[in-house]
């Protein structure tokens, strides 16, 4: 029989969030909340300031497209930065350069100009992020990674249900021009907020590159393969979500056309699904890592698949925020897993090389979506998505599900986990 948590597990539970939110913790969660809510303004801007300048024309495909080209292509360099430099000093760099590059967006007055900036605000994101991730597990302990990585995913999800909303107001007032001006401000804010954390461990010098160094990181990604899993996994997962995001224009556009704004609302339910599975992500123990990743990811197809055949928009909405809980819970446990799993002064160095293959990944599935949605019915669509989510799982079955509380937890500083005995 389940009942109400008693007075025990509550303060069992308030215990568990005093753990994870330690005061340089919460100084990083405010600043990563500050930084998306500054991109969730210009999200809605820099379209809207592209159109009216220069039309609907390619400049806006251009523009955006420029902006995470550093991003595919810089990834070793962001490693080298951040195994040689403190990542504390790394992101607040990184964010005082973007603040300073989206004062300038407004102020471009030829399509070269629009597109210089654009180029260089990608630079600029291509070492605030794993610098980023290089802080989170410098100050998450590892007892609490996975309530403190679903506090995480919720900082960063919930901005952009927020953001559009505070950027409609702001341009009912005023000119766009203004939103540039609130991403500055926040992203100096956060600048601001990561000077005063604590050095974040790096790489010896003398190792950077070294073959002993080689050596480590084959065996922290092909020793471990956990970690493999989730590099292979990731990947593939990042291609499928981007190919979702065609197929959700694919349905608002033809299977509820009667409804003009049924895309907003598609996308407007899974992003506040998103917001509520990462709380839901942070009340589960690291233990059962595996388990949550896995099914996260296999229920998150399943309800995209059912979204393909759906004939009700309510249904659909109701899908979807179901998928975007799941998403979070998954990408939490995901974090934490890696995070406890990596030494702490190769996080960020991983993550510069991993988001480069991100991006890729990223390209790679919206171009995918894009000939699927083309070339295919809608629900043939969704369970192409659907494979790409659930189906690189399967060979690392038995890795997520069947190992062992000692092989889960790695020392921390001192490489991969060894063999546990069986």
């Amino acid at each position: 029989m389940i009942g109400f948590p008693g007075s025990k597990q509550v303060a069992a539970s308030l215990r568990n969030v005093h753990l994870a939110l330690t005061p340089q913790f919460t100084r990083l969660l405010v600043a990563i909340t500050v930084v998306n809510l500054g991109k969730s303004v210009t999200l809605v801007g820099l379209p809207i300031l592209v159109i009216e300048r220069y039309g609907l024309g390619t400049e806006l495909t251009n523009a955006l497209s420029l902006r995470i080209l550093p991003t595919i292509f810089g990834g070793v360099f962001a490693a080298w930065a951040l195994a040689r430099f403190d990542a504390r000093w790394v992101a607040a760099i990184a964010m005082s350069a973007t603040g300073v590059i989206t004062l300038l967006i407004p102020l471009a007055r030829s399509v070269a100009e629009l597109n210089a900036t654009s180029v260089a605000a990608g630079v600029a994101s291509l070492f605030a992020g794993p610098a980023l991730m290089a802080l989170r597990s410098s100050v998450l302990k590892e007892e609490a990674a996975m309530r403190g990585n679903g506090f995480v995913v919720s900082a960063e999800r919930a901005p952009y249900v927020i953001g559009p909303a505070i950027a409609a107001g702001v341009l009912l007032i005023t000119n766009v021009s203004v939103l540039f001006i609130a991403e500055a401000i926040a992203t100096a804010l956060g600048a601001a907020l990561l000077i005063g954390m604590p050095p974040v461990a790096r790489s010896d010098l003398h190792r950077a590159g070294s073959r002993s160094q080689l050596d480590r990181w084959r065996s922290v990604l092909l020793g471990d393969a956990r970690m493999n899993g989730y590099v292979v996994t990731g990947l593939t997962y990042t291609i499928g979500v981007h190919a979702a995001r065609l197929l959700f224009a694919a349905i608002a556009t033809t299977t509820f056309s009667h409804n003009p704004g049924a895309l907003a609302l598609m996308t407007s339910a899974m992003a506040l699904g998103a917001v509520v599975g990462g709380f839901l992500a942070s009340q589960f123990k690291l233990r059962s890592v595996g388990l949550v990743y896995v099914l996260g990811n296999v229920l998150e197809a399943l309800l995209l698949t059912a979204v393909g055949v759906s004939p009700f928009l309510s249904l659909a909405l109701a899908c979807l925020f179901l998928c975007g809980i799941f998403e979070s819970v998954a990408t939490a446990g995901f974090f934490a897993d890696v995070q406890v799993r990596l030494p702490r002064d190769m996080t960020g160095s991983f993550f510069s090389v991993f988001g480069s293959a991100i991006q890729v990944c990223a390209v790679a599935g919206t171009l995918l979506g894009g000939w699927l949605v083309a070339e295919s019915s809608i629900p043939v669509v969704a369970l192409v998505v659907a494979g790409f989510i659930a189906l690189p799982l399967i060979p690392y079955l038995n890795v997520y599900l069947r190992r062992s509380d000692t092989e889960l937890i790695p020392a921390i500083n001192g490489g991969p986990p060894e063999k546990a005995a069986r």
